[in-house]
């Protein structure tokens, strides 16, 4: 008699499980097409309790709406040049660090290109000194960069100093400012 017990309960308790897999992978099922039905082109403004959907506001020109866990924003394309004139593309001095001998400047440019040059300008804010160089781009999977400067500090000088990186292609231009001081 206990041999059969045994196996009816061990019969039940597998038939629980087995009902409780498919209650599961049902709802997870419904989950996630519920969730790719939010997330479908054209659902931006869709309804939820009679509320307007808003994306959440975004910062500088990254776009994070197809944005997945370990996955890089990607910058938005760069708008086109309006008539008449050139478009402005947002970028940044990432770097500006002085080691022994040398300052090295890094940027960003929130566009995808390989096209346009970088152009530094190192200015002593006391005495008007300037130091001038220029590097060509250099495309990332998702921005672009100055191929980078390597000033010597010897032709630079102790003080301070703003740096200027300008960035130029036939249809787009930004700049980036930044301060340094150099020992």
């Amino acid at each position: 008699m206990k041999i059969k017990k045994s196996l009816a309960f061990k019969k039940i308790v597998l038939l629980f499980i087995l009902l409780a897999l498919v209650v599961g992978s049902t709802v997870l099922a419904l989950y996630y097409t519920q969730k790719s039905d939010d997330a479908a082109p054209g659902n931006d403004s869709a309804a939820v309790n009679g509320e307007p959907k808003f994306s959440p506001s975004t910062k500088g020109d990254v776009d994070t709406t197809a944005k997945q866990p370990g996955s890089t924003p990607v910058p938005k394309p760069t708008p086109p040049p309006q008539e008449g004139g050139e478009s402005t593309v947002s970028m940044e001095i990432t770097a500006a660090n002085q080691n022994d001998s040398s300052v090295a400047i890094r940027t960003l440019i929130k566009t995808i290109t390989s096209q346009g040059v970088c152009k530094l300008t190192i200015e002593a804010t006391d005495s008007g000194k300037t130091y001038r160089s220029s590097a060509d781009v250099q495309a990332l999977p998702s921005s672009t960069t100055c191929k980078g400067f390597s000033v010597l500090t010897s032709e630079l000088g102790s003080g301070e100093w703003n740096i200027t990186v300008a960035y130029e292609s036939e249809s787009v231009k930004g700049d980036a400012t930044r301060k340094i001081i150099v020992r």
